[in-house]
């Protein structure tokens, strides 16, 4: 679970082209959402906390958009989708397609 977290914020930081599985997005975004809620905590208490989190925020976000156009690449769709509230929700949940497809290999049999 860590290593989707560390692996999106590291080697595929700005990485908008190949696919990511479901699990590798909702871990990241379980732990990102976590670790906003814990600093929105300590905040409460540390007033300089506020921006270490808009600093997190802003450090963030390209992984974050990069790992959900990965993520539509995997359901065989345009990265763009993203921007499609309800269709992003859908494909977020949706299993990936099996074997190679436009975007790339299977990334639950291909190994890098």
């Amino acid at each position: 679970m860590v290593n989707y977290f560390v692996g999106a914020l590291t080697t595929h930081y700005m990485d908008f082209k190949g696919r990511a599985r479901r699990a590798e997005f909702w871990y990241f975004y379980l732990l990102w959402v976590a670790t906003f809620v814990v600093l929105g905590i300590i905040a409460g208490y540390v007033s300089f906390v506020s921006y270490i989190a808009g600093l997190f925020f802003i450090g963030t976000i390209i992984p974050v958009i990069a790992l959900s156009v990965r993520r539509m690449h995997d359901t065989g769709h345009s990265g763009w989708w993203m921007f499609v509230p309800l269709m992003n929700i859908i494909y977020t949940f949706t299993a990936g397609t099996s074997g190679p497809n436009t975007y790339g290999a299977d990334p639950k049999t291909h190994t890098a």
